[in-house]
């Protein structure tokens, strides 16, 4: 059984992450000849971003452990970028002289932007990223790179987060710890319902059939034991025998065995 902590980011957390983005983009758009300016970069947590295009299609995913990261365009992201690399007047001569390379370079642009942001080369196969990235408490970020109308998006796991975080904390002292938390006094309000089971009994049909008022049904449990209270989940959480209490049926809670 797989375990997801369930992770709130905080805007220092997400302050970090996105400086630590915004300085890849930054340094990528240098290399590249692209103006930072003409680009959009929207950094969110994955519970608060838009939903992504079904256009785009996701085409990489990065695994080193839990360190995940997925990268998905909408369809014409290529087109759009080799125009911003190859302005009007420009981009048509190369495309005559060399079919195709003016998006051969764009892709590779495209690789590489991955690359600066994940801080690795794509490898894996491509995969859409879980359902669960998308629910509040999967400490997961979103990240939309516009150009034009056309988009790039970019999803980091929880487990790049932090690293990231953690990082950008230790070099700007930016990340104190949380501070502690009274669990009672922030769950004692919180009603659940906790079912008791009394006994159980395997009555034939013919027998169930001729059931009337009156009739006897034993149960497995003995009238001395106690009985289960049961959590929200399932588990056994203590024992307990019934009893009365101001009119109303009780239980008195013991100790289980």
């Amino acid at each position: 059984m797989s375990v997801q902590p369930y992770l709130l980011i905080s805007d220092t957390v997400l302050a970090a992450v996105t400086g630590h983005l915004r300085a890849a983009f930054d340094a990528w758009c240098a290399q590249w000849g692209i103006a930072a300016s003409e680009m959009e970069l929207d950094c969110l947590r994955a519970w608060e971003a838009p939903a992504v295009s079904t256009e785009a299609s996701w085409r990489a995913l990065r695994s080193s452990g839990d360190d995940l990261w997925w990268y998905a365009c909408t369809p014409d992201w290529n087109l759009q970028l080799r125009q911003a690399m190859f302005p009007q007047g420009i981009a048509e001569p190369v495309q005559a002289a060399q079919s195709g390379m003016a998006d051969e370079v764009a892709e590779a642009a495209t690789q590489a932007l991955f690359a600066s942001l994940s801080g690795t080369t794509q490898d894996g196969t491509p995969l859409a990223p879980p359902a669960a990235a998308w629910s509040r408490g999967a400490g997961v970020v979103a990240l939309r790179l516009g150009l034009g109308k056309q988009s790039m998006h970019v999803i980091v796991s929880q487990t790049a987060v932090l690293r990231i975080a953690q990082w950008a904390g230790h070099a700007a002292g930016r990340l104190p710890p949380l501070a502690s938390v009274n669990y009672l006094r922030a769950l004692r309000d919180i009603r659940l319902s906790l079912p008791l089971e009394v006994g159980r009994a395997e009555v034939g049909l013919g027998s169930l059939m001729l059931l009337g008022v009156g009739d006897v049904i034993r149960l497995d449990t003995l009238a001395d034991r106690p009985l289960t209270v049961m959590g929200p989940g399932g588990g056994a959480l203590f024992d307990a025998y019934l009893g009365l209490a101001d009119k109303k049926v009780a239980l008195e809670v013991v100790r289980r065995d």
